[in-house]
């Protein structure tokens, strides 16, 4: 995403929201973040920045891939008679894996656990590296005096990124669709509901999202979109999706995903390109996995964008059916509501611009699936009683009463959780615990490792 864009939306007072699994790096990241590259921010004091933090050590909007047997079983599969055997019976690597358990003392490299289980850890040598180097260390400085040559480095780099592909894409185009689907967990769908909020609710302002995650994360979701032997993201790497209105009620999205701000910058910064890095165009979405090198570049519609999450990669849902997949069972006919709901709003926005034409009313949009989706009868709903939370599911009489509140005029445009304010005795629906609408997502691997 440019920074000039996200310049933009906060000159505009924008609704800015960050979402971290990292309780104590964001307070200080997300700040810098909003404050890097703007001239003479300015800070009200009276309006404080949202950041909304992970509460449990794993959820699947940012871990698909932990706690999940059956990501772990497809993982498993992948390693099986892969090139990490080969490399076993390899005098070079097996002394690679000697000398790294002398500099460094690393459990995973004793003779126990065998050559191939060593080299399956050499990312966390690798990460290390980077980090070290980075700081201007000396490389796993140890009292041995051992160094790494250069050898040494380039074969720890080729097994890493090996490794690291394999985890997500497997050792096929069929085999990466599911292990990339279970990997990716909720993320796409939470991408996708607000995309189609924004698109529905008319709100002009703009807003941005900011998901602070790790390199696995955005690995995860970069197999997930379909693309194959993807540069491995960097420091500071980040996966940008965009959604723009090109002209009345026609939307597209644009991906881009820069693996390295150290050399590469969006196509838009003129700055950085006249700087020497290179420019990271926008990629359109494939309808199936292709490998990075053919990878085509563009817009793609919301609409299409949509159907390939959800029809080509089979994006879960709901994280009911997330969670039965994720412990080996077949994923539950859970109601298909992200589904109906997209399929509604693409309908009722064809139909409006057919009907602008000859001047007739606007079929008026279906505005409580994402409720229904993230309240009724959701075992984990989270509902705000003036400043109480309560977490139950919804009971039938209670469906209704709510339905009635939110069923009609209710703007569809703010999701996830709704608040009930009670004031001089009165219930009134209240937005102060609601996510707005999201125009623009940005995923960066804020840690690598």
């Amino acid at each position: 995403m440019p920074l000039a864009l996200l310049t933009d939306l906060i000159q505009r007072q924008s609704t800015c929201y960050f979402a971290s699994a990292d309780l104590c790096d964001t307070p200080v990241s997300a700040p810098l973040c909003l404050q890097f590259g703007i001239e003479d921010p300015v800070v009200t004091p009276a309006v404080g920045l949202p950041i909304i933090m992970s509460t449990a050590e794993y959820t699947p909007l940012l871990h698909g891939f932990k706690r999940n047997k059956t990501y772990t079983r497809l993982r498993d599969e992948a390693f099986q008679d892969c090139k990490l055997h080969d490399w076993a019976e390899d005098p070079d690597y097996v002394d690679l894996v000697a000398k790294l358990r002398g500099m460094t003392g690393f459990a995973a490299f004793d003779d126990k656990h065998g050559v191939v289980h060593s080299l399956k850890c050499l990312p966390s040598v690798a990460t290390q590296i980077a980090i070290e180097r980075s700081h201007g260390m000396e490389v796993l400085h140890n009292g041995s005096g051992e160094i790494l040559d250069v050898c040494d480095e380039e074969r720890i780099q080729e097994v890493s990124e090996y490794t690291w592909r394999l985890r997500y894409q497997g050792k096929s185009f069929e085999h990466q669709v599911e292990l990339a689907r279970q990997a990716a967990g909720m993320l796409p769908a939470a991408i996708l509901r607000s995309f189609n909020e924004t698109a529905m609710s008319g709100d002009k302002r703009g807003s941005f999202t900011l998901f602070s995650a790790h390199d696995n994360t955005m690995m995860a979701m970069m197999a997930h979109l379909g693309f194959r032997d993807f540069p491995v993201p960097s420091f500071a790497a980040h996966l940008a999706f965009e959604l723009h209105e090109v002209e009345e009620d026609t939307f597209v999205v644009r991906i881009m995903y820069n693996p390295a701000p150290e050399f590469f910058t969006s196509e838009d910064d003129e700055a950085g390109l006249e700087g020497g890095l290179q420019s990271c165009p926008y990629m359109q979405l494939p309808h199936q996995p292709v490998m990075w090198e053919d990878r085509e570049f563009g817009d793609v519609s919301l609409e299409d964008f949509s159907n390939i999450l959800l029809n080509a990669r089979q994006s879960f849902q709901c994280e009911e059916s997330w969670n039965a997949s994720a412990n080996g069972r077949a994923d539950m006919d859970f109601p298909s509501v992200l589904s109906q709901t997209l399929e509604r709003q693409f309908s009722w926005r064809r139909r409006s611009k057919k009907n602008a034409a000859s001047d007739t009313e606007p079929i008026t949009a279906y505005p409580l699936s994402v409720f229904e989706q993230q309240v009724a009868g959701h075992p984990d709903a989270i509902m705000k009683l003036g400043a109480h939370y309560l977490c139950k599911p919804l009971s039938k009489n209670e469906h209704k009463f709510y339905r009635m509140i939110f069923g009609n005029g209710f703007e569809p445009g703010c999701s996830c959780q709704f608040g009930l304010g009670l004031d001089e005795g009165f219930l009134f629906p209240s937005r102060t615990c609601a996510c707005l609408p999201t125009s623009c997502f940005r995923l960066p691997a804020s840690c690598v490792g």
